[in-house]
């Protein structure tokens, strides 16, 4: 399973579409829905890219502290 970065644009649209907490309260249930599977999608989206980090780094025997 290849999983992509989340792009720059989807990060900008969900952060545009939620500009304040009190906006996501007033929002009706199907935005909010919407909203909630995008941000679950770039959340997703991080931490596959993170996994594979740390995947090659454990591959190439480097930590963060010992590059």
């Amino acid at each position: 399973m290849e999983i992509h970065s989340p792009t720059r644009e989807e990060i900008h649209a969900l952060i545009g579409n939620a500009p304040s907490l009190r906006y996501l309260a007033d929002m009706g249930d199907s935005s909010l829905r919407s909203l909630e599977t995008e941000w679950h999608k770039i959340y997703i989206g991080w931490h596959a890219i993170l996994g594979q980090i740390k995947v090659k780094q454990r591959t190439e025997g480097k930590t963060f502290w010992n590059t």
